[in-house]
């Protein structure tokens, strides 16, 4: 029997107690997409979505 559950890492302890977080109407979305800022990268740990 395989077991197809992912399991999450976390960068750091903050990271996985803020993901961990209840925040009403908005929801917690992880490494949503890649920023682009000129000839830079970022990815941003976390974006904030909120129900509609």
């Amino acid at each position: 029997m395989e077991d197809d559950t992912e399991i999450e890492t976390y960068d750091s302890t903050i990271e996985h107690i803020f993901s961990n977080l209840s925040l009403g109407s908005w929801k917690i979305k992880r490494e949503p997409t890649i920023l682009k800022a000129g000839k830079y990268a970022f990815v941003p740990d976390f974006s904030l979505e909120r129900d509609a």
